[in-house]
């Protein structure tokens, strides 16, 4: 049973699968340096609050460097499962290195430098801009911040593992080494360098490394394999529980009345002022009463930004116009019939109802894939929770506050 299991890992890795095609991608994070955190986790972990966010593409529009590691901190994700106390970034660690353990899982280590390295940039700054004691607690609010999801995913990694024989595992490794490579070679395409070297330096200006970049990666496939097989739901998704949901949430799918229509401006500025924007619109009304098609005479006279199409709008709810005597018109008007000329600051109006649709409910037929989508992943997402919780009761964790916690309160 387990080599069947890791006979389906391996192609996976090797292929591409939805897992590597986000981290390659950097889907969902707009980070073109670190990859994106498993979808699985993604699934419970807020992305505002997950570690990583390169300035390459999004320079932070934040000022001092405390601001900048602040905006990251003090948020908890939803897939949290207790590991760290609210307080414990005011507790005083000192001075750290890099490889200081700050967290065992296990008995699988965690070093701080995992946690703390892509923010190398940030806290060099900060370093040299806070009061000593303002930057340990900003560099403590990050490494508790970072270790949720650095243990949830060694735990999971760990637990992959933990199913495997040595053959499978070494199995496993060669998977991940080829589909590291493939991700490399991505990586160097999105951020134009053309060696190994060269991207190296690019990641360690962000303060992240190849290596840092291999054990996330690694990790992040791990703990992905382990949730695609131990996180499957065996909630029944049939008609009458997804009609459930929709009468339950009966309102979410309210149709505010809505409106389809055409629109000829003739604007002042165009025409040398309101004298010689009334010349065009008397010759407007004129083909109009001639019975021309508000189209065409759209096409021809009309100043707006749709004029080339006829003037036409699509559907447009109920007070989202910020004419209010048009928007009235609109929903009062015959569907077919022309208005009469409005005036404003910029020049006249005329407007045509082409359709209307009375304020309602989107059918059930019309949005049941929909409501199977969400319920399939709130499913998946309390799986997720519940498997992340059950490995955590199981497993010996300990992090460098419960020793401080220790140590202050004997």
């Amino acid at each position: 049973m387990r080599g069947a299991r890791l006979l389906l890992i391996v192609p996976l890795l090797l292929c591409g699968c939805e897992w590597l095609n986000n981290l390659s991608s950097g889907e969902g994070d707009g980070n073109p340096v670190m990859p994106a955190a498993p979808p699985r986790i993604g699934a419970v972990t807020d992305p505002a609050v997950r570690p990583g966010t390169s300035t390459i593409d999004k320079p932070s529009p934040v000022k001092t460097a405390s601001s900048r590691i602040q905006q990251t901190s003090g948020t908890e994700h939803p897939g949290q499962v207790g590991l760290l106390s609210a307080s414990s970034s005011d507790i005083d660690l000192g001075e750290l290195s890099g490889t200081q353990t700050v967290a065992t899982v296990n008995g699988v280590p965690i070093l701080a430098a995992e946690v703390l390295d892509r923010y190398g940039k940030q806290l060099a700054r900060a370093k040299q801009e806070l009061p000593a004691d303002e930057y340990r607690r900003q560099r403590n609010a990050l490494i508790q911040q970072g270790l949720r999801l650095h243990i949830e995913r060694k735990l999971l990694a760990e637990a992959l593992r933990a199913t495997l024989k040595k053959e499978q595992i070494s199995l496993l490794e060669k998977a991940l080494d080829d589909a590291f490579v493939k991700y490399v070679d991505k990586l160097k395409q999105r951020l134009k360098v053309g060696t190994t070297v060269e991207l190296e330096q690019r990641l360690r200006q962000e303060g992240a490394s190849l290596a840092l970049l291999r054990d996330a990666f690694d990790a992040d496939n791990m703990a992905g394999e382990y949730l695609r097989a131990n996180s499957k739901s065996k909630t029944k998704l049939g008609r009458p529980e997804l009609l459930a949901y929709y009468q339950e949430h009966h309102e979410d799918y309210a149709v505010p009345e809505q409106v389809r229509w055409q629109q000829i401006e003739i604007l002042y500025s165009n025409h040398n002022g309101k004298a010689g924007a009334r010349t065009v619109l008397d010759q407007v009304i004129a083909a109009l009463r001639g019975e021309a098609d508000f189209a065409d005479v759209c096409r021809r006279f009309s100043d707006g930004p749709r004029a080339k199409t006829g003037g036409h709008w699509e559907w447009t709810p109920r007070g989202t116009l910020a004419n209010e005597e048009i928007e009235k018109a609109l929903f009062s008007l015959p569907v077919g019939a022309v208005s009469e000329v409005f005036q404003d600051s910029d020049g006249f109006h005329l407007v045509k109802v082409s359709d209307r649709k009375q304020a309602g409910y989107t059918p059930f037929e019309d949005v049941q894939d929909d409501i199977r989508k969400t319920l399939t992943k709130k499913a998946k997402q309390k799986a997720t929770k519940e498997v992340i919780a059950r490995l955590t009761r199981e497993a010996e964790i300990w992090t460098i506050f419960d020793k401080q916690s220790e140590d202050s309160g004997s």
